[in-house]
Formats: C-alpha cells, structure tokens, sequence
C-alpha cells in the first residue's frame, strides 16, 4: 500500500507535516482509527486521527502554529483536534492506557505507548496504526484487523469490552451496516449481553450516538438491526422500528441537506417521525432521557400536544 496514491494532496502534505514535526519535538506518530482502517479498504478519507507516544497537546499546538486552524485541547483525555478552512478535521491524542472503574462510564486515562493505544481500542479494524515517518511505511497490527478487514467482519478486542463502554454496541451495528461487514459470533455473543448495560451510560453519550446513527447512509437499516437484536428497547422505548418507513427517512434527510442554513435539527426530526409512525403511544417519547435543549423540548411539547 502507498500512502502517496491513497491520501487526498491536502492529506500527503498534513502527513509529511506531521513527519516533520515529530522529528523535531522527538516524538513517534501514527497513524491510527477509522482512517487508517479506510485506506485498507481503498475508501476516500475526509479526516485524519494521529496517535503520539509523547505529549500529544504539545504536538497539536506545534502542528496548528503551521497549519492556522482552530485547535481545541481536550486535557482529560490528552487529546485536541484541529478543524482546517476546508472543514477538514486533525484529531490529535496521546498514545493512552483506559482503565475502568464502573461500567459505561467515562475511563480513566494514562500515557502509554502507541501498542497500549491499540489495545484500548473497540474493534480490531480500528486498531491498526501506520507509524509516520517521511512515507516509510511501517504497519502495525498486533490484533490482526488487516485479516478482519479481509474477512469483512467486526471483532472485539476483549471480553468486558462492551460492559465497559456499552455505546461500542450501537457503534458495532452502525460500522456492520456501513461498511456490510457481519460481526463474529463471539462479538455478536458479548454484545448481546451486554445491552443491558446501556443504562448504565449517560444520556448525553446515547443521544450522541443516535445523532451518529442519523448521519449515516443506511440509517433505517442501521435501526432495524438494533431492534432485532433488541437494543431499541434500550434507547428508543415503545418505538416499533420495523414500521419505520426508509423512504420517509431519505425525504426528511434530503430535506435537511436543502435547509442546512436554517439550523434543521435533523436528528429530532427523525426522532419524532419515530414516534409518530412507530409508537402505539406517541406519549412513550418521554421515556426518553436524553440532554434536550429547551428549544428541543418545546418542539416536543407541541408535537405531543
């Protein structure tokens, strides 16, 4: 694989850039996550993740002094992300160690190194780094997601994964349906019984991955395959998915890509539609206890009305 016949123009410079900047605070960076798993499966890439074994909010601040983006820290996670005039997005994390202390909530984080950083991840197809070094490949793979990508299936990395961090079980049906992979039987096994741990996560973290799902090609597909492994009970209570009428969905979506100035709150559109065409009980969306903003409860207060 060469990364130079892959990567956009704008992509082989921020790599080189990279490279660059590595060499001199001397420090190691990688390649990692959902980009990294794309270039194996030669599908165009719109942002990159970098993992540095090193002090990764120091690199990120030396790579926006060149690059004149806006750079945002998160310093809990050691991590920050640079959004370019493009629209394009650098995010930035130092190589970590996770540890839990309850399941589904946040974990706590420590430095590592970039093998530590692959571990912590949720799917073997995500953990997969390419060490950035002037375009001298170095792949690596220590949980065989390369043969999972050839395989095109979804495997989990250890068994209290989706226990800790219960949101890697929507985010499992999500990636299957995106990219048409199945996911192994002993994933399928774990994930199946660990849903009951969604109510365990904050609704903050549930809401943001319905929004995620939203954004997706195949979003009535992506929310069929939850109900039928019964997951929609957890985040979508009293809604009857297979109701939901795909053909609705892709006017209502199409209508937001026509209304983007207007601030079209496309998620709560599709939220509402759920319970208008897929609930006995209309009412059963307040059930839900997701973060809303208060402009978004009134309008659930007039569509209940």
């Amino acid at each position: 694989m060469n990364l130079k016949q892959i990567l956009s123009e704008e992509q082989k410079g921020l790599v080189e850039l990279c490279a660059e900047i590595s060499e001199e605070l001397n420090v190691k960076a990688y390649l990692v996550g959902g980009a990294v798993r794309d270039l194996f499966l030669k599908k165009k890439i719109s942002d990159l993740d970098i993992s540095i074994e090193g002090d990764g909010v120091l690199f990120a601040k030396a790579l926006n002094q060149r690059l004149g983006g806006t750079l945002k820290i998160y310093d809990d996670f050691m991590t920050a992300s640079i959004t370019l005039s493009s629209l394009s997005q650098i995010d930035i994390i130092t190589a970590r160690k996770e540890s839990y202390s309850n399941y589904g909530e946040l974990p706590k984080v420590e430095a590592g190194d970039i093998y530590d950083d692959l571990k912590r991840r949720d799917f073997t197809i995500n953990a997969i780094a390419i060490k950035i070094d002037k375009f001298e490949l170095e792949v690596i793979d220590p949980l065989a997601g390369i043969k999972d990508i050839k395989n095109k299936q979804i495997r989990i990395l250890h068994e209290k994964s989706f226990k800790e961090d219960p949101t890697r079980i929507l985010r499992a049906i999500r990636l299957a349906q995106r990219l048409n992979f199945r996911l192994n039987s002993h994933t399928l096994t774990l994930l199946k019984n660990a849903i009951i741990y969604l109510d365990c996560v904050s609704s903050a973290r549930i809401k943001n991955e319905f929004i995620k799902i939203i954004k997706e090609g195949k979003t009535t597909k992506i929310l069929r395959e939850l109900e039928k492994h019964k997951i929609t009970a957890s985040i979508l209570p009293g809604a009857q998915i297979n109701l939901l009428s795909h053909k609705i969905v892709d006017k209502v979506k199409g209508l937001s890509k026509q209304e983007q100035e207007q601030d079209f709150n496309l998620h709560l559109t599709i939220l509402l539609l759920i319970y208008w065409q897929c609930a006995k009980n209309k009412n059963d969306i307040l059930k839900i206890k997701w973060d809303f903003t208060n402009k978004e409860k009134r309008i659930i207060k007039w569509f209940l009305d």
